[in-house]
């Protein structure tokens, strides 16, 4: 495989088209491929180019289509980039090392379709003229240092952009912009579909006018300094799929216009300061697979809410949310993730079916109480259990050791009393686990109270395991007895000679009884087994001292 392009390439004069993506070349573009006279296409996407792009490149009248993306070039753009690019319709340079203004001649290339300029080190403000790319579809400009114009809060360039009527993506994420929506927002290319302006620093209100998009799938907004209420009018846009807001300070509460957006799938308002109830209506939102509205000041989950049940993660963490958990929480089969803790809810909860695919779930920090429900340990697919900081009372079901998935398990700071289970996966959790609950028992390793035997458990111990051992060894003596005494009135017997066959019959007699009294049940004989074995040990007897 070479490892630089080839500067003979340049000698194929009748060249139109260089594919060289996704190779593993090094060094710097040759300056002799891009003054080729028909070339139309060049794609060096992918490689480990470096050095700075050749300025021969953006002078050629032909050319349709540079991809120059993911590679480790530098330097600037030339300030004349567009002035000799009249068919040029795709432009991909992100990721890259490039730095410098983005040039204003740069909407010179009229017919420019798809501008991608993202993961750079580009500075200085977004130049206006980007709205005269009339052809334009897809703007990228994200993760670099660009800013607004300076004489205005506004970000007057993307009113520039309402001129762009083909626009379906505007990406302009991961930059200091530190500027206002403007109202015009709401006149984008009704072909708009996403549009993204996560970590902006940008300020003021969402516009109403934003309702206008009716086209519009993604609205990302998060990580900014947005204030006011979610408009209204966000309802209006009917096929949005993913709505982004965390990490603001909207508030105000949930209106119910969300229940319009059927296509929904992810809704993120986490980290805002919202209050009020969870709409009611939003159990109509079937689509809906991720909702994240932690970190608010929300009150109650309506009963509606659980009939989402294609839902995949939920987090309703970190708000004052009251009330009961329903046994329709159930009905949630698919979802993976549910965090609830950091709430003021309460009661007991009772039989849990269903939430067969649940891997994380967190009611850590409420007041429930009552016993730890038995049908967690029907949870199968759980890694990470915290039911930490409750008022749960009572023994750590049993059941919790069938989760063999479990990797992280929490029950501290509760009433919990009783032994802590000694087997399974419980066995690998530390103190941290258990404590704060000071009627627990258990190893030291723990942390707590060596278990106390009652006298029913002692009694239970008798019955289990030393019984079963002194009627065995009862029946063995016994049985030695009545041989003994066969043996002296019976002429067939030979005195002393027998004595191997005697020690024989005891031992394997002996043997039996240490059988009946191994602590483990499923290890222990039958009585029928015991039986079967004393008649064995009889009939070899009886053999082994020659009687018929």
């Amino acid at each position: 495989m070479l490892r630089r392009i080839p500067k003979s390439l340049g000698n194929c004069t009748s060249l139109e088209i260089i594919h060289l993506d996704d190779n593993y070349f090094t060094g710097e573009i040759p300056q002799e491929i891009v003054t080729l006279p028909n070339l139309t296409e060049v794609t060096l996407a992918n490689n480990s180019l470096t050095g700075h792009i050749p300025n021969a490149i953006f002078n050629s009248s032909n050319i349709e289509i540079i991809s120059l993306y993911m590679n480790q070039l530098s330097g600037n753009l030339p300030l004349s980039i567009g002035h000799w690019l009249p068919n040029l319709k795709v432009l991909y340079l992100w990721g890259n090392s490039l730095e410098g203004m983005i040039p204003n001649s740069i909407s010179n290339a009229s017919m420019l379709t798809e501008l991608e300029l993202g993961a750079n080190s580009f500075s200085g403000s977004i130049p206006n003229t980007l709205g005269n790319l009339r052809h334009l579809e897809k703007l990228n400009l994200v993760n670099n240092y660009l800013t607004r114009e300076s004489s205005t809060l506004e970000l007057s360039f993307l009113s520039s952009l309402t001129n762009c009527v083909n626009l379906t993506s505007i990406v302009v994420a991961d930059n200091p912009l530190n500027g206002t929506l403007p109202v015009l927002t709401g006149n984008f290319s009704t072909s708009l579909e996403e549009f993204v302006a996560f970590n902006c620093n940008i300020k003021g209100i969402i516009p109403r006018e934003i309702g206008n998009l009716s086209n519009l799938m993604t609205l990302n907004l998060e990580d900014n300094e947005l204030t006011g209420p979610i408009p209204t009018i966000v309802g209006n846009l009917g096929n949005l799929q993913g709505l982004f807001l965390q990490n603001n300070r909207i508030h105000g509460s949930i209106p119910n216009d969300i229940c319009h957006l059927r296509k929904l799938v992810d809704l993120y308002l986490n980290q805002n300061e919202l209050f009020g109830s969870i709409p009611t209506c939003w159990g109509s939102l079937s689509s809906l697979r991720n909702l994240y509205l932690d970190s608010n000041q929300l009150t109650s989950i309506p009963l509606s809410f659980w009939n989402l049940t294609d839902m995949l993660r939920i987090n309703l963490s970190s708000n004052s949310l009251n009330g009961y958990l329903p046994s329709d929480v159930g009905k949630l089969e698919h979802v993976t993730q549910m965090d609830l803790s950091r709430n003021k809810l309460s009661g007991e909860i009772h039989a849990i079916k269903g939430l067969c695919s649940l891997v994380n779930l967190s009611l850590a920090h409420n007041k429930f109480q009552g016993p730890i429900p038995q049908s967690l340990g029907n949870l199968i697919s759980m890694e990470r259990l915290d039911l930490s900081n409750n008022n749960f009372s009572g023994e750590i079901p049993k059941t919790i050791i069938e989760l063999k998935c479990l990797k992280y398990f929490n029950v501290s700071f509760n009433r919990l009393q009783g032994e802590i289970p000694s087997r399974g996966v419980i066995s690998q959790f530390s103190a941290s686990s258990f404590m704060g609950n000071q009627a627990l028992c258990g190893p030291p390793q723990l942390q707590v109270p060596p278990c106390k035997r009652s006298s029913k458990t002692t009694t239970a111990v008798i019955v289990r395991y030393i019984l079963p051992a002194m009627i065995a060894a009862i029946l063995a003596l016994f049985l030695i007895f009545v041989l003994m005494r066969r043996q002296k009135g019976d002429a067939k017997l030979k005195g002393e000679e027998n004595f191997n066959a005697k020690l024989d019959c005891m031992l394997s007699i002996m043997q039996l009884a240490m059988a009946c009294s191994t602590e483990a049940p499923e290890e222990r004989p039958n009585m029928r087994v015991v039986v079967t074995t004393l008649k064995n040990i009889k009939l070899k007897f009886l053999k082994d001292v020659g009687e018929d």
